[in-house]
């Protein structure tokens, strides 16, 4: 599923006038509070209209210009734009960037302050097509026939927090992983105790679950785009959490819309009233903030066994990720007794002898590129952050990791009669096909470019190993999700998930033929889309009823109540 790209208008196409100086010049003297709530409802409106000719029309009637009976002539002038062009006026990633500036110049509301409603409608929406000029000019004078163009051009459109609700769901389904690990974990199950105790919750599968309602109960449709969030029944302590709050945010000047503003997803009002901000900054609370919230909530500075946040979460990558979550999936698709996995200290993570003759390598590694890389649009930073993670060799840094960790293992795998053939029960390298993967869990490397990169450096260091084997075929980045998704279809047969990496093989072989021929940045893209756009555009994006079948017939994900109610 390659991304759709919309062409959005700013302020200087529609007044024919260069930005202003200043981008809050109109709306500078609006209580920031006031310009959240704005802003906020039209996040909502976004979040749940997903058909841009709707959610303009919407946005611009109940939103922008509520209290105007009828849309002036520029604006009926805007919307046949849209209509015509397939061109957008709203953009979340570009709200966001209002949102972080109004934060950075807090202002206070004065009491009795009137507002005019019609000027404040238009001065709104003339500062929304500023941010629209400042936001997407980030791709401006950098090539989109690069790595680093599809990398901008990826980021600025955030889809690490703007999945759709189907990808949404595959989050809510790994809370149960976490869940039944922590119970069973050693080291973690008395601290799952007293997260829960600390959260008011029974497990840690309810804190997943708390976004997911938020998402299908108290963000209906129906509720009009309103973003002020109905609290009964809800847990105070996680609303409190997850809560920025106007004490926080005066004099600050630095405000980091992924550090400050996107992990805490609720505002809180006067009176005691929370609003959301932005129902997708949901995505990045629940896929990256339970680890860290679950540390918070758990460590005890003078006894804690993992000194710091760092450790806990190397603890986590080993223990949760590699050992528990990964190889319980690849327990599933293997199954068959033809079928090996082997996974020890000396051969890492899993060689997997899939059918026949055919070997998968596989490198497991949970990271999380910093939010301030993608935010800032840092490339630099970011190649940094896949050389040192995936890249790195020991005559180097000190330790293999990512790729070439695999090349070792190619070694071991490339000696006619030693331990690891007998394991696999392959008698000759030479007899085999071998398929280098890499397992990672941060949605930020789905970008386009980044396996074509990783593969191609692992290629220039292949060549000593590769004639010892009958193939060895291009290395592969993996999303975990994938496995969750298309576990049904990746156990059908021996042969399913081979056939299915060769036939992305083919995919990109066919159109970097077609780059090289015709050039254009479509083709370059098409050519550098990755293994998870691949494989979600290939089947197709309903399959949840599947996806839920399949994990329930193959795992036991029934969740105890062991939290708040342990007495």
């Amino acid at each position: 599923m390659l991304m759709k790209y919309v062409s959005i208008i700013g302020y200087a196409e529609v007044f024919n006038e260069p930005t202003p100086n200043n981008p809050l010049e109109f709306v500078k003297h609006l209580p920031t509070e006031y310009l959240m709530y704005r802003l906020a409802r039209i996040n909502a409106m976004l979040f749940h209209e997903p058909n841009l000719h709707l959610q303009t029309r919407t946005i611009l009637e109940q939103a922008i210009f509520p209290d105007t009976p009828e849309l002036s002539e520029r604006i009926r002038s805007l919307t046949s734009k849209v209509n015509e062009r397939e061109r957008g006026i709203f953009s979340g990633p570009s709200i966001s960037l209002f949102l972080k500036r109004s934060l950075e110049n807090y202002t206070e509301g004065e009491p009795g302050q009137k507002v005019i409603p019609i000027q404040v409608n238009w001065d709104i929406f003339r500062t929304i097509l500023i941010f629209n000029d400042i936001f997407y000019s980030a791709i401006h004078g950098v090539s989109l026939e690069s790595f680093e163009g599809m990398f901008r051009l990826s980021a600025i459109q955030q889809n690490h927090l703007r999945s759709n609700m189907y990808h949404k769901l595959i989050t809510f389904i790994k809370y149960a992983f976490v869940s039944k690990f922590i119970e069973q974990d050693k080291e973690l199950k008395e601290r799952g105790f007293r997260f829960c105790k600390f959260f008011g919750l029974g497990n840690p599968w309810l804190f997943g679950r708390f976004f997911l309602e938020l998402l299908t109960q108290y963000g209906a449709a129906d509720e009009g785009g309103n973003p002020v969030l109905k609290i009964e029944g809800l847990p105070p302590e996680m609303i409190n959490y997850f809560s920025l709050q106007n004490d926080d945010l005066i004099e600050r000047k630095d405000v980091s819309l992924s550090m400050d503003v996107i992990p805490k997803p609720f505002f809180k009002l006067p009176d005691d009233q929370f609003m959301i901000l932005d129902y997708n900054y949901f995505q990045y609370a629940s896929e990256f903030g339970f680890f860290y919230a679950f540390y918070q909530a758990t460590q005890e500075p003078k006894t804690d066994r993992f000194r710091n946040f760092n450790s806990f979460n190397s603890y986590v990558a080993l223990e949760y990720f590699e050992k528990y979550l990964v190889k319980s999936f690849l327990d599933v698709i293997f199954f068959r007794k033809s079928q090996k996995i082997v996974s020890t200290d000396r051969y890492q993570d899993f060689i997997v002898k899939a059918s026949g003759t055919n070997v998968l390598l596989i490198e497991v590694k949970m990271i999380d590129i910093h939010p301030k890389t993608v935010e800032d649009l840092n490339f630099e930073r970011f190649v940094e952050e896949i050389d040192k993670n995936f890249l790195s060799q020991k005559s180097i840094q000190g330790k293999d990791k990512g790729a070439f960790q695999l090349l070792r293992q190619m070694q071991h795998l490339s000696k006619d009669g030693g331990e690891l053939q007998r394991l696999l029960g392959i008698k000759r390298a030479q007899a085999m096909t071998v398929y280098p993967i890499v397992i990672y869990n941060d949605p930020n490397l789905d970008m386009a470019g980044v396996n074509e990169y990783v593969a191609g450096k692992f290629a220039d260091s292949l060549e000593a190993s590769r004639e010892s084997f009958c193939s060895v075929k291009p290395l592969v980045m993996m999303n975990v999700n994938l496995l969750i998704e298309f576990l049904h279809i990746f156990k059908q047969s021996p042969q399913s998930i081979t056939n299915i990496f060769d036939a992305y093989f083919k995919y990109v072989k066919g159109h970097k033929r077609q780059y090289q021929q015709y050039r254009g940045a479509h083709n370059y893209r098409l050519y550098n889309t990755s293994f998870s756009a691949y494989l979600k555009g290939k089947f197709r994006d309903d399959m949840l009823n599947d996806i839920i079948k399949s994990v329930k017939n193959n795992f036991d994900l029934n969740i105890n109540e062991y939290g708040q109610d342990r007495n």
